[in-house]
This record gives C-alpha cells, sequence and structure tokens, in this order.
C-alpha cells in the first residue's frame, strides 16, 4: 500500500488563486505518489494557462461548458490510475500529512471503503500558517462525507460505474458512501486526516451557503438523494419539511430564490432515475444517518 498510486480528483470552475494554493499544498504533501486531475468546466481562460504553465505534470481535463459536480467527478475519475481517489474541491486542500495517514488506514483496515476527512475552515486566504487541526474522536464512523475531501476505494467505481449525473440531487458523496455500505465496507472519519477549506464567496453554492437552513439542516438534500432510493411515504415527509425550510429562509432573508430554488428541483426530480430495491436494508439505513454528520 505503501506504493499504492492516489489519485486527486479536483474540479474548479474560475477560482484561480485558490486552485493555485491547493496544488501548491499538494505538492508539499508528504506522500509522494499523486496523480493529480483537474476538470475545468470554467470560462476564465486564465485557469488552465496556469495550469499549462506552472503546473505541467498536473493532468488538465477542460469541458467545453459548465456541468454539475456528478458528471464533472466521473470525467476525473475516468481518466485515473491510482488504487485510492480523492476528491478536493478547488477551495480546499489536506493537511500535510493527511494523505499518508489515510492510506496507512486504508493499509490497515482492508474493510475501508470511504474516508470523510474532516473539515477545518480556513476564513482568510492570505494567511502564512496552518496548524494541524485536533479533531474530537480519533475515530468514528460517519454517515457520509463532503465533497471537499473524501478519499475512497477505485474498486468502488469498478463495481458500480459512474455516479448518478443528476445535479444537485444525485448527491454523489451519499451515493459513494452507499456503495461501500452495500458491500460491507465501513465509512469512517480520523482526527488526523482532515483537509482545510475556504467557504469561498463566489459561485452559486456561495449563495446557497448564505442560508444555512436551505442547505446544510439535512433534510433537504436527503429528501432529494431520498427520491432515488426510498418510499414515496418517507420522500415526501422529509419534501414538505424542505418546503417549509426554503419558504422560512426566503421570508428571513427577503429573497424568493430559495423557494425559486425549490420549485426548480421539484419541477425536474419527477425526471430522475431511481434505484429502489438495488440496495440493501442496512445500506439504507445507514443513508437515512447521513444528516447527523457534522463534517467536524
Amino acid at each position: 500500500m505503501n506504493n499504492t498510486l492516489v489519485s486527486v480528483v479536483i474540479t474548479s470552475l474560475d477560482r484561480k488563486e485558490l486552485l493555485r494554493q491547493t496544488l501548491d499544498m499538494l505538492e508539499r504533501q508528504t506522500y509522494p505518489l499523486l496523480e493529480v486531475v483537474v476538470v475545468h468546466s470554467g470560462k476564465d481562460k486564465k485557469v488552465p494557462a496556469m495550469l499549462r504553465k506552472y503546473y505541467p505534470n498536473v493532468k488538465l481535463i477542460k469541458l467545453p461548458h459548465q456541468v454539475p459536480d456528478s458528471p464533472a467527478r466521473n470525467i476525473g475519475v475516468a481518466n485515473i490510475n491510482g488504487e485510492l481517489i480523492l476528491f478536493l474541491d478547488d477551495d480546499s486542500f489536506p493537511g500535510y500529512q493527511s494523505i499518508t495517514n489515510a492510506v496507512e488506514e486504508f493499509k490497515r483496515n482492508k474493510q475501508l471503503g470511504v474516508i470523510a476527512f474532516r473539515i477545518s475552515m480556513v476564513n482568510k486566504f492570505k494567511r502564512k500558517k496552518y496548524n494541524t487541526k485536533v479533531f474530537r474522536n480519533d475515530e468514528q464512523e460517519v454517515f457520509g462525507f463532503s465533497g471537499c475531501g473524501g478519499m475512497m476505494r477505485k474498486s468502488l467505481f469498478d463495481t458500480y460505474g459512474w455516479m448518478p449525473e443528476n445535479g444537485q440531487a444525485s448527491m454523489f458523496e451519499h451515493t459513494v458512501c452507499l456503495w461501500a455500505w452495500n458491500l460491507g465496507l465501513e465509512v469512517k472519519s480520523f482526527n488526523d486526516i482532515f483537509v482545510y477549506h475556504h467557504w469561498s464567496a463566489e459561485g452559486k453554492a456561495a449563495e446557497l451557503r448564505e442560508c444555512k437552513s436551505v442547505m446544510y439542516a439535512g433534510v433537504n438534500v436527503i429528501g432529494l438523494f431520498a427520491w432515488q432510493y426510498f418510499s414515496g411515504k418517507e420522500l415526501w415527509s422529509r419534501l414538505l419539511k424542505w418546503w417549509y425550510q426554503c419558504v422560512n429562509a426566503s421570508i428571513i432573508h427577503l429573497d424568493p430564490k430559495f423557494i425559486l430554488l425549490a420549485i426548480s428541483f421539484l419541477w425536474s426530480v419527477n425526471k430522475y432515475p431511481t434505484y429502489r430495491g438495488q440496495f440493501s436494508k442496512d445500506a439504507l439505513a445507514k443513508v437515512r444517518l447521513t444528516n447527523n454528520f457534522k463534517g467536524k
């Protein structure tokens, strides 16, 4: 496992300076066997130009137009060679020792399918020193991971194929965990395996973060994810709670975009494929606990 190639898949839009910092910090990792793939679907031509000039060893995949996160990561996975995959955003990067520690955990525990990197938030871009973050609990079972930091075995994709490409509702993180649970594998986090994450004030995701009750309270994303796997009764219960949150958020922020977001998701959710009956009850039971995972 010490000779294991780790493929780092980074999805990027037009955040050039943050991407530069992520790549610089990857070069300083203690684990030497890294393959870095950047899937760029933004409009800024300076981003691919920067990669070609300053990071010639990075594999650049320039898409002709912007695509959602899940298909972008699928494209990245289709172009890797490693046994382990690390998903990062263009505004996140791992602690110096984190990749080494993660590889050692996969080596030690053959039943480990996914590692959820714990998250240390960075509020300022220009910061001279990143201290090692010590989290509560050395090791714990978790019920999901954040796309800004998660490592998994490539064999999960070899077994199940590609993550659903249904925009926000695909919830690729939960899908990958569901694959692992269905194979009897574990999803865990460790206090010495973490990423630093900038919550950038750019892009659609940043707008949604203005109200945590919309994107991060749990029932909304799980409600959309549940469409593909759970019963109708459970689905509608979760979606009604989500609608309440969207209306409440719009009133608090005096902005109707959260209600419009709910309408657009519900309008298109009936087009998404369903996967009911394809996964074990034990695996789906763990998905129901996903909103217990706080990422810290």
